[in-house]
């Protein structure tokens, strides 16, 4: 590579890294802020854990991703790449955890839209169903990935020169003896995975969307979904949409073996990859205004007393409101039933 080319190179694919690393930081304080701070409690329903557990899985492999495709392909970074070594366990542990970590977050973002859609559908017994069935849930979304890609760590993965001429440059992964494991392929079981959970999200949504829409015409005083309900249907709805994104530049990768094209479209899935990594936590920060509010008290740009107290009296206040409906509710049933 020419002294152009090697800039550009390095600026294309270094460049990402000024939104990436704040976004790492943004995972982190949010998983802290949702899980270990004080102010856990105030995030502890079945959508908060399952988001918790996709934003952890999500972060994981964004950062095996950049490490795994971004690495080898940028110039400045790529004496670290050689340190790793050709043939070494980090670089098998790399393809193994990008490979699981996504699926694993896919499957979490899948359980996401059908958590809610049974907002909507199971209605007074939306709560009691999830603490009965989430921990199913995540079951299967931990041990399913397995059986796609349990030969990952049993295949001959190792770096080698991107440019049969230049063994110091540029490195891409390959597969030695892929005869051994032929009948295997991960990318081929993540795009059937895909395939599979797509059309189900995509009802889910759907019906989030019809219940949205019908409740935006409803009187304002008979509406049933809370402002934060919608919030999160459609955070829903966003990570589907990134989702489906990846699914159909994967399809498209699949369809060529031309290198130049390959070239081109790893271009393409870097710049996805990253919007599945920015997409759902700053739609959720943004979203989500007792987040932002606890995020600033963990920094000290706020008093967290007066969060705590605002989150008490909201409490009260909904206590007090559901005594009094369920109190009226007795009065109407029991003047009815005397007449």
């Amino acid at each position: 590579m020419d002294a152009e080319a090697i800039y550009y190179a390095n600026l294309k694919l270094l460049l990402p890294y000024i939104y990436l690393i704040p976004t790492y930081i943004l995972y982190l304080v949010i998983l802290y802020v949702m899980f270990i701070s004080k102010f856990k409690t105030q995030f502890y329903g079945s959508f908060y854990k399952i988001f918790g557990l996709s934003a952890f899985f999500n972060v994981i492999c964004s950062i095996l991703y950049n490490l795994q495709v971004r690495f080898p392909q940028t110039p400045a970074l790529i004496s670290i790449v050689h340190s790793w070594g050709s043939r070494s366990f980090f670089v098998t542990f790399l393809q193994t955890g990008i490979w699981y970590t996504y699926n694993v977050a896919h499957l979490l973002n899948f359980f996401i839209s059908f958590n809610r859609f049974t907002v909507f559908l199971l209605k007074i017994h939306y709560n009691a169903f999830w603490r009965k069935w989430l921990p199913y849930f995540v079951g299967i979304c931990l041990i399913v990935p397995c059986f796609l890609m349990w030969h990952v760590p049993f295949t001959d993965i190792y770096l080698k020169p991107k440019y049969a001429n230049d063994p110091n440059g540029l490195w891409n992964y390959a597969v030695g003896h892929p005869e051994i494991f032929s009948w295997m392929s991960a990318s081929r079981f993540t795009v059937f995975l895909l395939t599979g959970t797509a059309p189900c999200s995509l009802v889910f949504n759907c019906y989030v969307i019809l219940q949205l829409v019908k409740d935006n015409f409803t009187p304002t005083s008979q509406k049933k979904t809370s402002k934060q309900d919608v919030k999160l249907s459609f955070y829903a709805m966003v990570v589907f949409a990134s989702d489906m994104i990846y699914c159909v530049q994967q399809y498209i990768r699949r369809t060529s073996d031309d290198q130049r094209f390959i070239d081109a479209m790893y271009d393409i899935q870097n710049g996805i990859a990253d919007i599945c990594c920015l997409t759902p936590i700053w739609f959720m920060i943004l979203a989500n205004k007792s987040l932002r509010l606890n995020i600033a008290a963990i920094f000290g740009l706020i008093k967290s007393d007066s969060i705590v107290v605002s989150a008490v009296q909201q409490l009260v206040t909904s206590k007090n409101s559901t005594i009094a409906k369920s109190s009226s509710n007795r009065t109407n049933t029991v003047g009815t039933s005397l007449k």
